[in-house]
């Protein structure tokens, strides 16, 4: 399918963008994260809740998000915690790789003395991609960049009346789209009127175009198109993948490691050891319950074992502390089985 076109022209622009902005500021979200940058005047509470916020709902980070910041309220005390009171604060996110690569950025600005001042020094940071990059950086500084995530992908294809698959050549031309149509003055707010107008109004299933802001602007609400603006992806077959709990318990006590950061699976978190093993092997054994990761279908085994790990790291604790202390949600589910027996 040919590339979209802009949507905008020159004269068209300064009215999308006020009517957008008016919209926004008369009704956006009130979130900590915005007061806590309004008043500490620092990107750090914008780069903790955009890392949290991926793939990530609002409704899930925001007692997180107040719990970290009362405990870290700093970039400095980020940089220096623990890695295992950090991952205590993270627990329940989930993808614990982006909290990895969040502290190696905070000790490199800690380190610096300095925060990242352009899109580009932003996405020399570990674990900062383009998405995050270009949201940190128009919201905390200003920079004239735009935002392209999941719910502006679909707006500007229901702008446009892109009725295609959103793929790589069509994110770039989004990206391309929002660059040239971002307010100059205050790109933090149209981006994030943008992404909002897509959470609350230009819904996948539904949309309320009544209510829209930018709604004379819209070629699908022109041809009634809006179902089929982008194309729905299609998902892929699920990954079987088979894992091998090993349970180890001493005076009432299950053993948890610091998992090695080769592992497939919340790598370098505290948990229960774990081996992949085959699907002929798992037939041999009695599968516990299924778990779900991004793509990956988890049939999840439960072996006791006697003795104790090899490991160096190993801690001996009590079923309910144990609970609390791992990351891993499938962890979860296996010390609950251990619990109700």
């Amino acid at each position: 399918m040919k590339l979209p076109e802009k949507p905008l022209n020159q004269k068209q622009k300064p009215l999308f963008r006020k009517r957008l902005l008016s919209w926004y500021r008369k009704r956006k979200k009130d979130l900590p994260w915005r007061k806590d940058f309004a008043r500490l005047k620092t990107p750090y509470p914008v780069l903790i809740s955009e890392i949290m916020l991926q793939q990530t709902q609002i409704a899930t980070v925001l007692p997180k998000y107040e719990a970290l910041i009362k405990k870290l309220p700093t970039i400095e005390h980020l940089a220096s915690i623990d890695e295992e009171t950090f991952q205590e604060l993270v627990q329940g996110l989930g993808y614990y790789r982006r909290f990895r690569f969040l502290k190696k950025a905070a000790s490199q600005i800690s380190e610096a003395k300095v925060w990242p001042k352009t899109y580009q020094e932003w996405l020399e940071l570990p674990g900062i991609g383009p998405y995050s990059a270009s949201a940190i950086s128009s919201i905390a500084q200003k920079n004239p960049v735009g935002v392209v995530d999941g719910n502006i992908e679909r707006v500007l294809s229901r702008l446009l009346n892109y009725q295609g698959p959103i793929e790589r050549k069509i994110k770039a031309r989004y990206q391309e789209l929002m660059n040239d149509v971002v307010c100059s003055k205050e790109p933090g707010d149209f981006n994030q009127a943008m992404m909002e107008v897509g959470q609350d109004l230009c819904l996948p299933k539904s949309t309320q175009c009544n209510i829209c802001p930018i709604q004379t602007f819209c070629l699908a609400h022109k041809n009634q198109t809006q179902s089929i603006c982008p194309k729905p992806k299609i998902k892929s077959k699920p990954i079987d993948v088979f894992i091998d709990f090993q349970v180890y318990k001493n005076n009432g006590k299950i053993a948890l490691i610091k998992r090695n950061l080769s592992k497939k699976f919340f790598p370098g978190t505290l948990g229960l050891p774990y081996l992949e093993i085959t699907e002929a092997a798992a037939n041999k054994k009695s599968i516990s319950h299924l778990h779900r990761i991004t793509k990956h279908k988890i049939h999840c085994i439960i072996t006791h074992k006697k003795n104790s790990p090899n490991n160096s790291t190993v801690q001996w604790l009590e079923l309910e502390i144990a609970k609390k202390k791992v990351v891993g949600s499938f962890d979860r589910k296996v010390i609950d089985k251990l619990i109700s027996g």
